[in-house]
């Protein structure tokens, strides 16, 4: 699985998605008549998507995975239609997000997980209780003379 492949389980199994090889991508915005970052704001952030978004990037998402085009097709023609429609938009997120934000070490298999970092302690600090914090007073303001 390369660092943008999504995996999760579509229809009948467990699928590969990855939306990023170029020919795939450009295809995608042809499909959906948007840019990538337009598409991924009206998935992700506004939700303003049509279905056709979440169609074409799950069937597009397999082929980039390394489905066949015809394989692809048929699962997303015989599985997402009877599907409620948040498992789609779900399954559409995840794989965009994959694209722009990159695989979590989570969903790496363990044989390609990076190492985890070593977290170094927080650094102290005052506990400061901002609700019951006594109000600042500010200096009153004076007027000037001949002002």
């Amino acid at each position: 699985m390369s660092k943008t492949s999504h995996a999760a389980f579509f229809g009948d199994a467990e699928h590969v998605f990855d939306l990023a090889p170029s020919h795939i991508v450009r295809e995608l915005e042809a499909a959906t008549g948007a840019g990538i970052g337009a598409l991924v704001r009206r998935v992700i952030e506004e939700r303003t998507f049509h279905h056709a978004d979440v169609e074409h990037t799950i069937r597009l998402g397999l082929i980039g995975g390394g489905m066949s085009p015809k394989e692809a097709a048929r699962l997303v023609a015989a599985y997402l239609p009877a599907a409620p429609l948040e498992e789609g938009m779900l399954l559409a997120m995840s794989v965009l997000g994959s694209l722009f934000f990159g695989t979590s070490r989570e969903e790496l298999p363990v044989e390609e997980a990076p190492a985890p970092v070593e977290e170094l302690p927080a650094p102290e600090a005052p506990a400061v209780d901002i609700w019951n914090a006594p109000p600042r007073r500010r200096a009153p303001l004076t007027e000037e003379a001949g002002a």
